[in-house]
């Protein structure tokens, strides 16, 4: 039998503008940059403020979100107010007079909260003197300056642009070629056959530098082996190495391969040396002058005389400001008591501009805000690392301890500290190395695992690669250190370290 009862239960809910300031909180400083630039164009409310930067007002206009400005110019501070709604409440109820506003809203699109778009690369800032330079000229133009000299019929010249625009970071194409046939007729409504793509592989192939357009890596050192032309009888083996026993050479099946190959040990390891001196990402070498990504930290930390100073990166953000002339206007139409409908419509539209407009201003505040506190929590439980660089004098931490040292979500926590950097007298720094598992010494000693880790990887550097360590060997060398690990631990670990597995190190004699 069914049975109906009434039960009060209480759910977290995030309103629009926590969720918005959620938002904000995960961007880089080039994230929030391009964000804000985005705001501003879309809305005619916003506005920066062209009064000379006041290098000693940044922590008032960033840092101390609760500060008033009581100056004349208060309308100008990231503070500004708007009228309250009560205010203006007024203007619903007046008649319709018949006389229009000269302006036209239609240009300054809808209301909806914008889709800030993220940006992979990071940009530009010329306040500081640890803010890198822009490239110019971009890793894709230098591919289509080579393809633009190739002898391809012009109706596919569209499919070789695509696939230029499709070679990742290190030179690679990693797309099926049914996805690229897939993509230009659903994208580009351009039809390829499979002859044709075979046909612009090739030429794309040829390009500069060797291996570049290659679909994975035995193809990538197949096109520069080829390109090298050399009949000798070493590259010849190390050409049949590669084309068909790829697999086996990558594992390090040695002697499988000798048998093979029916070549000597000598033999081999000249074969091996010649793929070894190959170049694994081709596009990578163009990174210097093409293909240049910067880290633009969001916090720059000093240590002078045992003081840990910590610095904002306020970048090239611009001073916001809410419009003047959008104010006065709204002021005067809510003199105004003889407004049309059409009039009426508009006064809202404006007023909610404005509050946006405000809003976006308040969160700009309150994303400094709650970073400052969230990497001023950090760096008080890391002080002793931070005042020394030793990476042993790391603590264990977690983010659910910031979180419950500063009194706020985890996620939030999370959030700052996801894919920012902070950059320190020993290096730029990702937030989240400043966290790690909390692991204990035989005699009970707590560390951290940075350590652990840091020990793995100096007994891997000194370990003979003829007969490279076994993850069970560093646990025992670990245990004599006085470290209390397991054997499936140091596999972990390991991993993290992106160290391959003994097999994998192992050399030739």
């Amino acid at each position: 039998m069914l049975k109906q009862e009434q039960r009060l239960i209480q759910t977290g809910k995030l309103s629009p503008q926590q969720i918005q300031l959620m938002n904000q909180i995960r961007l880089n400083i080039d994230e929030l940059e391009q964000a804000i630039e985005k705001e501003i164009s879309e809305n005619p409310a916003l506005e920066r403020d062209n009064l000379e930067y006041n290098p000693n007002q940044e922590q008032d206009d960033y840092s101390d979100v609760n500060k008033t400005n009581d100056s004349e110019n208060d309308d100008r501070t990231l503070g500004s107010e708007i009228e309250d709604q009560n205010d203006l409440s007024d203007i619903n109820n007046d008649t319709d007079s018949g006389r229009e506003l000269d302006f036209d809203i239609t240009p300054y699109g809808d209301d909806e909260i914008p889709d800030y778009q993220l940006a992979d690369k990071y940009g530009v800032s010329e306040e500081r003197d640890y803010f890198p330079i822009r490239y110019d000229r971009s890793f894709y133009q230098y591919i289509m300056d080579q393809v633009n000299n190739l002898n391809i019929k012009q109706e596919l010249l569209p499919a070789a642009e695509f696939l230029a625009g499709s070679i990742d970071d290190n030179g690679y194409i990693q797309i099926s070629n049914d996805d690229i046939i897939d993509n230009l007729a659903f994208n580009h409504n351009f039809e390829l056959s499979l002859e044709d793509l075979e046909i612009l592989f090739n030429k794309i192939q040829s390009l500069e530098p060797p291996g570049l357009g290659a679909r994975n890596l035995r193809e990538c050192l197949l096109i520069q082996l080829k390109r090298k032309g050399d009949p000798s009888q070493d590259t010849q083996n190390a050409l049949r190495i590669v084309r068909d026993y790829f697999s086996l050479y990558a594992d390090k099946h040695f002697k499988k391969l000798l048998s093979l190959l029916n070549i000597s040990e000598n033999e081999f390891r000249k074969a091996s040396k010649i793929i070894s001196n190959l170049n694994p990402k081709p596009g990578s070498s163009l990174s210097g002058n093409y293909r240049r990504t910067y880290l633009i930290p969001d916090f720059k930390l000093t240590v002078v005389n045992d003081q840990i100073n910590l610095d904002l990166n306020r970048g090239n953000l611009p001073r916001l400001k809410v419009s003047n002339s959008f104010k006065e206007l709204l002021d005067s139409m809510k003199r105004d008591k003889n407004q049309s409908k059409s009039n009426i419509e508009t006064f809202h539209y404006l007023k909610k501009k404005l509050e946006r407009a405000q809003n976006f201003i308040n969160l700009v505040h309150q994303r400094y805000n709650t970073l400052q506190t969230t990497v001023y929590a950090i760096i008080e439980r890391q002080r002793n690392y931070l005042l020394t660089g030793d990476e042993t004098k790391l603590k264990p931490l977690t983010l659910k301890d910031i979180a419950e040292t500063i009194d706020m979500d985890i996620s939030t926590v999370s959030r700052v500290t996801s894919g920012k950097y902070i950059e320190t007298p020993y290096g730029i720094k990702l937030l989240k190395d400043f966290f790690s598992e909390s692991m204990r010494r035989i005699d009970g000693t707590e560390i951290s695992s940075v350590e652990l880790k840091s020990s793995i990887r100096n007994i891997v550097a000194k370990e003979d690669k003829n007969e490279p360590y076994s993850d069970l060997t560093i646990a025992k060398i670990l245990e004599e250190k006085g470290y209390d690990i397991a054997r499936r631990t140091v596999a972990k670990y390991r991993e993290q370290l992106k160290i391959p597995v003994s097999r994998l190190r192992k050399r030739l004699k």
